[in-house]
């Protein structure tokens, strides 16, 4: 799909040409990633639209990025300047096309590969300091940000995907075929003002943005949940480096009116200058990642990037403990852990509402959302309605800005700002397959209508480096785009995550679609993609031992076998409790995620061998499968109502209690009737001989409370009962 948006315009007003059509003067449609004419000439691996291509570039001069005049800084503690250097209207030219930048369309992105997990390091400590990066916002002051023209002013809106099927999309097509502008429908120059009569008055938006800005954390609370990066593994949308550089241009630059205690009409300045900034779409990216980070932070703070730090507060209050000194300080208002979380998932939600009086998209935004879905599932559970909604919205959101269909590596430079959108493609691709496992719905972005993409395996520290040390870094990667120093990033995980999800994305295909043909050559080319996606992870992915649990659906003892694994690895947790106590607030989401299915395999195949003479061809130890099930029944029993995912937990602790005193039961019954025949099972479940016991589990919605009582089981195998 072309995606027909505003390219840029040159000094003469008209749109930016791609190169090839630039050179042979022709006529451009201006489509993004890829013009019509080079996608019909097929020439997409050098349709780029140049920010500047009559420029050359400059010698180099010795002097580093880093070295550059300061960023933000604040002249005096009393004063309301802002102080900054401007970015000049043209972008920077991309460097050249060297040895390196020519290896940058090597990467495949068909194989699978795994991101790692290591610390930021001279980024985020030059981050600490955000005197030392350099800045592209204007000279401006609070008053002059502060005031706006609106009433009088068009409001300019961010763009949105619209693919060949758009009502225009006959005009775009053909418009390269004539030299003049008779088909030019032209572009959507704007929507309203929010200040109109037709929006939301304008009072009511700056009350609701300054309650939020009362609920931000103090300096030092802020620097406090920053410090939960050194072992939380958050999310890829929230991003170290950039979470760190806003928190500290954010207290650097309106510090005067956050300081304690906080005033209203203060708070009013630092509103006005968030809707200021969303009149206008995000700048384009410039190539340096520090530079790329100054153009949404600071005095050029932006709504979503604002909704991102309180969803990561949220985020970092949850992983606090219950009984931290964090919940006895004045920001907590004697609000104990979840309480706190919610506030700022609020807080958040807020942000993501003034950004749609504006209409404002962008990659952002779709982290926003991205975020409020995880934040609002590990407070309410992953059964509230509301997930649900987050979910669509989050899908929504990412085809309106259109990260499913970004360029390839061999069309466009490889820059920060294009490896977090595809790192936020990747977060919304990879959570919509756990949902939708997770909830049994359809999944809502599927490789059918996206470009799967997996972003480089590199790590924040690197990410951020100048340019010519980017590339530098880029070209160590193998081919596949994986580090070959043997780190485990979290960028790695999230790699194999995305892999895994597009299997995911078949089984759900084949367990949730209508009349899908389901043969076991098809499974079996499966298990063979599976395995080539582990074989093409780095070694230091290799989470697995492939022997040590055969796999296979031949005859159930693979399944089986992998139901055992799992759930004595969910129990690890709660064994270890004391250990990964920094942790533990997703419990409830591990014992949901991998403990339910895995015990409901174990309790069926208990079932099945609880009626005397049944014979079965499976390995299965009785009294390991019941152990382990009782040890899982503590487990939800530990689980705190303060977790999302409390009353399901509940529930399934009374059906594992109920099956297990059942099975030990049927147990004591038959020594003492060894010799007076068959002992028929309790008449609530079905004879699981006759029927195959897994087809009989998919039957089963473990989440729903009916189920607790199986007496909807003689509805669905009526037959199923001895007479």
């Amino acid at each position: 799909m072309l995606q027909y948006q505003s390219t840029g315009r040159r000094r003469n007003g008209k749109q930016q040409a791609c190169e090839p059509c630039r050179k042979g003067k022709m006529a451009c449609d201006h489509a993004i990633p890829f013009c019509g004419r080079c996608v019909r000439r097929k020439m997409t691996s050098t349709c780029i639209y140049h920010p500047a291509p009559m420029t050359r570039a400059k010698p180099s001069s010795g002097l580093e990025l880093r070295d550059r005049p300061t960023g933000l800084t604040r002249t005096s503690e009393s004063s309301n300047t802002l102080e900054s250097h401007s970015l000049s209207e043209n972008p920077p030219k991309p460097p050249s096309m060297t040895g390196l930048d020519q290896s940058l369309g090597r990467f495949s992105i068909g194989i699978p590969i795994a991101p790692t997990i290591s610390k930021p390091t001279e980024a985020l400590d030059a981050n600490k300091h955000p005197e030392s990066r350099p800045s592209n916002s204007s000279t401006t002051t609070y008053s002059t940000l502060g005031s706006s023209n609106s009433e009088d002013t068009s409001f300019q809106r961010s763009w949105a995907y619209h693919g060949p099927t758009s009502i225009f999309s006959v005009y775009t097509e053909h418009q390269a075929k004539f030299q003049s502008d008779l088909l030019n429908v032209g572009e959507y120059e704007g929507c309203l003002s929010p200040l109109s009569e037709f929006s939301e008055p304008l009072g009511s938006r700056l009350e609701l943005v300054v309650k939020a800005l009362q609920n931000l954390p103090s300096k030092e609370i802020c620097e406090r949940l920053l410090a939960t990066y050194e072992i939380m593994v958050y999310e890829v949308t929230l991003d170290e480096v950039i979470m760190r550089h806003c928190v500290a241009t954010l207290w650097s630059t309106f510090e005067a009116q956050l300081k304690s205690p906080r005033n209203p009409d203060q708070l009013v300045t630092i509103a006005r200058v968030l809707f200021k900034n969303e009149e206008s779409p995000l700048p384009p990216a410039p190539p340096d990642g520090l530079e790329w980070i100054n153009t949404f932070t600071g005095s050029n703070l932006r709504l979503e990037v604002l909704g991102n730090l309180f969803a990561f507060f949220g985020s970092a209050y949850l992983s606090k403990q219950d009984e931290d000194p964090i919940f006895n300080t004045a920001e907590a208002h004697g609000h104990e852990r979840k309480q706190v979380a919610w506030r700022m998932k609020e807080c958040a939600d807020l942000c993501l509402k003034m950004c749609e009086c504006t209409d404002t998209i962008n990659e952002f935004v779709v982290a926003l959302t991205v975020e409020l879905l995880v934040l609002e599932s590990t407070c309410v559970g992953d059964e509230d309605y509301t997930s649900r909604r987050r979910h669509a919205d989050m899908i929504t959101t990412t085809i309106a800005a259109g990260l499913h269909r970004l360029p390839d590596y061999s069309s466009n430079q490889i820059t920060p700002a294009c490896e977090y959108r595809k790192r936020v493609f990747a977060a919304v691709y990879t959570m919509d397959k756990m949902h939708c496992s997770l909830t049994g719905v359809p999944p809502g972005m599927t490789r059918f209508y996206c470009i799967v993409q997996l972003p480089l395996d590199l790590d924040n520290d690197e990410l951020y480096l100048p340019e010519h040390e980017l590339r530098v870094a880029i070209s160590k990667l193998d081919n596949q785009g994986w580090n070959t120093a043997g780190k485990f990033h979290q960028i790695t995980a999230q790699r194999l995550l995305m892999l895994l999800a597009s299997i995911r994305e078949e089984i759900l295909e084949l367990s949730l679609g209508v009349n899908v043909s389901i043969t076991a050559e098809r499974i079996s080319d499966m298990h063979e993609r599976c395995q080539q996606i582990y074989s093409s992870a780095p070694e230091q992915a290799h989470y697995y031992d492939e022997e040590a649990v055969p796999r296979g659906l031949a005859d159930g003892q693979g399944i089986l076998d992998a139901a055992m694994e799992m759930i004595e690895i969910t129990n690890m947790f709660w064994i270890r409790r004391e250990s990964l106590v920094d942790f533990s607030f997703q419990f409830d989401w591990f014992s949901t995620c991998y403990g339910v299915p895995s015990s409901g395999v174990i309790c069926i195949e208990l079932l099945k061998q609880s009626k005397r003479h049944s014979q079965s061809s499976l390995r299965f130890s009785r009294s390991d499968a019941i152990q382990k099930l009782m040890m899982f029944k503590g487990f939800l029993e530990w689980i705190k109502p303060t977790h999302g995912n409390y009353e399901l937990a509940q529930r399934l602790h009374k059906v594992i209690g109920r099956i297990t005193d059942h099975v030990l039961g049927e147990q004591d019954d038959n020594v003492k009737q060894h010799n007076e025949g068959d002992v028929l099972l309790d008449p609530t479940f079905p004879t699981l001989e006759e029927a195959d016991y897994m087809d009989w589990l998919n039957g089963i919605d473990w989440t729903q409370g009916p189920w607790m009582e199986f007496n909807q089981t003689l509805a669905i195998y009526p037959n199923s009962i001895q007479p």
